[in-house]
C-alpha cells in the first residue's frame, strides 16, 4: 500500500511478491519428486490454487466486512479488488482468470469451492492449530469462544462444520429451527454476551477482566506508512 510498493522496480509489495513467486516455483519443482506425492494430486500451486487464494484475500475478504457492517462504495470495491488483480498478474495468474468485473467475480470462488472443499483430517487439525493459536493471543479466557464464533459466522455451519469447529458453546437439543436460530449471528452475540456476563459476575471473572483491561492498555505495535499517514490526514504513530 505504500507509494510506488507495486509499480516501481524495487517497490516493498513487488519485491514481497517476486519472493513469493519463487517459493511456488520451488514448491512446484519439488513437491511432485517427493516419494510419497501421488500423480492425482496434480501440479502444486496450481493456477486454480492461485486464484483461489487470491480471492480469499480480495472479493471474500470484502465480502466479510459487509457481513459485519462495514459499508464500502462501488470505488473502494473496485479498487481494493484491482489492487489484488494487480498482485495475482505479478505472482503469474493468467489475466484471463482474474476477476476483472463485478459479474466475474462471484462464481469463482464458489466454483473452486465446489470442486476442492470438504471435510479432511488434515484440515481439521490446521483449523484446530490456528484457532488454539488465536485463542493464546486473546488475553484471559473470556474470549476464547471468539474465533470459533467467528469462523462459524463467516464460513457458514457446513464449512466450519468440515474444519471440524464447534460453536464453542452449549446449544442444547431442538429441531432444525431451533438450530438455525441458535446459530444465528443474533443467538451468537446473546450467547457471547450471557458467557461474558457469567464470567464478569465471578471473582475470577472480575480477576480476568482487569487483565483484559490491563493488556488493553498496551501500545499496539502498528506502522502506517507515511504516504497512507499523509492522505487520511493522521499523525499517529503507536
Amino acid at each position: 500500500m505504500q507509494k510506488g510498493g507495486l509499480t516501481a522496480d524495487g517497490g516493498r509489495g513487488r519485491l514481497t511478491i517476486q519472493k513469493v513467486r519463487l517459493m511456488h516455483a520451488t514448491i512446484r519443482r519439488l513437491a511432485p519428486t517427493a516419494p510419497t506425492w501421488k500423480n492425482d494430486f496434480g501440479l502444486p500451486v496450481n493456477q486454480e490454487d492461485l486464484v483461489g487464494t487470491m480471492l480469499a484475500f480480495s472479493w471474500i475478504a470484502v465480502d466479510g466486512l459487509e457481513k459485519i457492517g462495514v459499508e464500502l462504495t462501488d470505488d473502494d470495491r473496485e479498487a481494493y479488488v484491482h489492487c489484488w488483480n494487480v498482485v495475482g498478474h505479478l505472482l503469474g495468474i493468467r489475466d484471463d482468470l482474474l476477476p476483472i468485473s463485478a459479474p466475474r467475480r462471484k462464481p469463482s470462488p464458489w466454483a473452486i469451492a465446489a470442486h476442492q472443499f470438504g471435510p479432511t483430517t488434515d484440515g481439521q487439525n490446521l483449523t484446530s492449530a490456528l484457532i488454539g493459536m488465536l485463542v493464546k493471543m486473546l488475553p484471559g479466557d473470556v474470549f476464547d469462544p471468539v474465533p470459533r464464533l467467528m469462523i462459524r459466522y463467516f464460513l457458514g455451519q457446513q464449512w466450519a462444520q468440515w474444519l471440524g469447529v464447534e460453536d464453542g458453546f452449549s446449544c442444547g437439543s431442538g429441531g432444525r429451527a431451533a438450530a438455525a436460530r441458535r446459530h444465528s449471528p443474533l443467538a451468537a452475540r446473546s450467547r457471547f454476551k450471557n458467557h461474558v456476563r457469567d464470567s464478569r459476575e465471578s471473582r475470577s471473572g472480575r480477576d480476568r477482566f482487569h487483565r483484559v483491561r490491563c493488556a488493553r492498555r498496551k501500545p499496539a505495535k502498528l506502522a502506517i506508512p507515511l504516504e497512507l499517514r499523509q492522505q487520511w490526514g493522521v499523525n499517529w504513530t503507536s
